[in-house]
Formats: C-alpha cells, structure tokens, sequence
C-alpha cells in the first residue's frame, strides 16, 4: 500500500512520528488552532498565507530527512458558458462556507498532505475527497529541490 492511500489520520501520524516528523506534526497542530479561525485573528485580519504554511512545513520535513514537494490545489475546470477556462472555488469543508479561495497550497511528503488547515496529515485521495466541497485537481508547484534552493536562498 502507498503510504498516504488508504491510512488513517491516527495511522500516518504514527508513522510519521517513527520517521522524525514530530516537528512537522507539532507545527500543523499548533497552526491547526489559529487556521481554524478562518484564517484570520480574533480581530478578523487575515493571520496567515497558505504558500508560507505551506513551505514551513516543508522546511520541518526537509530537515525531518524527507523529499516533500508544494502542490497548487484548484476546483475542476469550468468548461461551459462565460467563465470557461477558470476554476471552481475551493471551499473547505472545515469552514462552513464562510471561507472560498481561487486556489490553496500545501505540503505532499510519500503520497501524504500536510495541511495544518485540517490538523493532521491524511493520504492524497482522502484528502481530496473528503476536505472541499467540490472535486479538486493537484499539480506539483515546487519540487524539493526548489524548496530547497527557495530556502537557501532566503536564510540568512
């Protein structure tokens, strides 16, 4: 079984913790409590950007010993009527409808999400199926190596 198919949250948690990801599990937990909030703070200012997330939480597998890659989340293509070749809104099933995006970014590590939106790691298709309201599509925005060259590059 590919590790992110078919696993529980509970089991690849447990799993990745065996692989030195207990930072990158603190981090999303952590995270978990501010996102929650609609992405924004008490006084509702957007707190947070989903590519930032995304790529702290990169950093924590990197250093973990682990190839993660940054994957662009969009709706399915509108093929029909006037806004043919835009995207679905996503709306994430955590925040009721109160919150739509244009697209979303996360963390992939051995077929496993890592979005500290959901506050724990779940397999690809579990996450695509049971976290937006609508189908979705993913493709690789960052591979390890650019995360990498990103990070190099900006530490100082």
């Amino acid at each position: 079984m590919v590790m992110g198919e078919g696993w529980s949250g509970r089991e690849i948690v447990s799993s990745n913790l065996e692989h030195g990801l207990s930072a990158a599990i603190r981090f999303m937990t952590e995270k978990h409590a501010t996102l929650k909030n609609d992405y924004r703070t008490p006084d509702g200012l957007y707190a947070e950007a989903c590519s930032v997330v995304a790529l702290e939480v990169a950093k924590l597998i990197i250093t973990a010993g682990e190839t993660p890659t940054l994957m662009r989340i969009r709706g399915l293509e509108i093929t029909e009527g006037f806004s043919a070749g835009n995207h679905r809104l996503l709306s994430p099933r955590i925040y009721e409808g109160r919150v739509t995006w244009g697209g979303h970014v996360v963390c992939v590590s051995r077929d496993v999400v890592y979005d500290p939106m959901i506050g724990e790691p779940k397999g690809i298709s579990d996450y695509k199926e049971n976290t937006f309201t609508e189908p979705v599509e993913m493709e690789e925005l960052m591979s390890t190596e650019e995360i990498q060259n990103f990070i190099n590059r900006t530490s100082g």
